[in-house]
């Protein structure tokens, strides 16, 4: 019956639509982080293109979302340095006045002794004025250290958000190194053999003697030698 009939046609395009289900394939070149593929026939340069500019937009939503939970923390830090800076220069004033208070009361304290007055009440106030200026004086301190403190703290986030931001660029910088293969094969829905056709190819059948025997080949008749 050959390919009289429409059964036949229907069959080979069974045929093909297996073979092609069964045996073909294609290749994808994946940044799989990014979701950017390699579209079939686009050339290399325009992929790169695209693929390096999703990379920048990923670098930079990143970067940004670093940078704003890491700005919110160094921003803490600041204001509790910029708070303890206002109570170091209010502590300083403070020490500074005790300690005149109890320079002033000594010296009463000497001019009583040598006038022959009570000393003992003048002592009992030296005595108050000289734990006032202490107690102001390590104040001072304590406020000196956690300055230091939180200086350290501060630097120490600036430079962490840095070297992070550093490191996220470098790595999407390398994007290239990412990037994977992947086999796409189609789905029984994806075939779809909407033609089949007997087509007829015009052949030559060339008969030759090489030396070696007679020999019989075809050669198409629609190509000029």
């Amino acid at each position: 019956e050959g390919f009289s009939s429409v059964k036949a046609y229907s069959s080979a395009a069974k045929d093909l639509a297996d073979w092609l289900y069964y045996n073909e394939a294609l290749d994808l070149t994946v940044h799989p982080d990014l979701g950017v593929y390699r579209k079939p026939g686009e050339d290399e340069r325009s992929f790169t293109i695209r693929l390096q500019q999703a990379a920048r937009e990923r670098r930079d939503d990143e970067v940004d979302k670093l940078r704003a939970k890491a700005d919110k923390e160094i921003q803490r830090v600041a204001d509790k340095l910029a708070k303890e800076r206002q109570s170091l220069a209010a502590d300083e004033s403070k020490a500074q006045a005790k300690q005149a208070e109890q320079w002033v009361n000594i010296g009463e304290s000497v001019l009583n002794f040598f006038t022959g007055r009570s000393t003992r009440r003048a002592v009992s106030s030296a005595t108050s004025k000289w734990n006032q200026a202490q107690a102001a004086a390590q104040n001072v301190e304590q406020s000196k250290q956690l300055i230091e403190q939180l200086t350290g703290e501060k630097q120490k986030l600036e430079e962490q958000l840095l070297a992070d931001i550093a490191d996220i660029t470098a790595r999407w910088e390398q994007v290239a190194d990412a990037l994977t293969t992947e086999q796409i094969k189609p789905r029984r829905t994806d075939v779809d053999v909407r033609t089949t056709a007997l087509a007829w190819v015009p052949m030559w059948q060339v008969q030759y003697d090489d030396n070696l025997g007679e020999r019989t080949t075809s050669i198409p008749a629609y190509i000029r030698p």
